[in-house]
């Protein structure tokens, strides 16, 4: 870390930026927990990786030392400290068993209504319908699944997929 900390106490250059930021962070979240401004300075990081990333910086004048140790404590930061990156990673996990399960009841749906099954097939919908869930068929089978909000039922309370 001491030669990351060099890098701070010169000109600006994009080391300087990155160790800089890491530095702010890590004083503001250890400072009565100052949430606010370690975010922005983790976001001003960020920012930097990311045209490091893309090659609108660069790369050449970050040292693999700095950039490693900068990512590292970036990560530990946001994941170990903030807690954010857990919390999208759940999210987006949720979102994909979401549209796999829909894939998976679309096909179900589909298979009924060729097997001329139409009672399977009204369930399917109905049931999906009293989540807030829309299917919308074509000559080929489900065009476009809608997602809206939950109906509620006239004493308030929200329809459940076990009625």
């Amino acid at each position: 870390m001491h030669q990351a900390q060099g890098a701070k106490k010169g000109s600006k250059s994009l080391e300087g930026e990155l160790v800089e930021g890491i530095c702010d962070a890590f004083k503001e979240i250890t400072q009565d927990l100052h949430t606010a401004k370690a975010i922005a300075a983790l976001f001003g990081v960020s920012s930097v990786l990311q045209a490091l990333a893309n090659g609108q910086k660069p790369r050449n004048e970050v040292s693999d030392e700095v950039l490693t140790l900068v990512m590292r404590v970036y990560r530990a930061m946001v994941t170990n400290i903030l807690g954010f990156e857990g919390a999208q990673r759940a999210s987006m996990e949720s979102s994909d068993r979401v549209e796999g399960l829909m894939a998976l009841l679309v096909e179900l749906r589909t298979s009924a209504r060729s097997n001329h099954d139409y009672a399977t097939s009204d369930l399917i919908r109905d049931r999906l319908a009293a989540q807030g869930i829309t299917l919308k068929d074509g000559k080929g089978g489900v065009v476009e699944i809608e997602y809206g909000p939950i109906p509620t039922q006239q004493d308030g309370s929200s329809s459940s997929p076990t009625e």
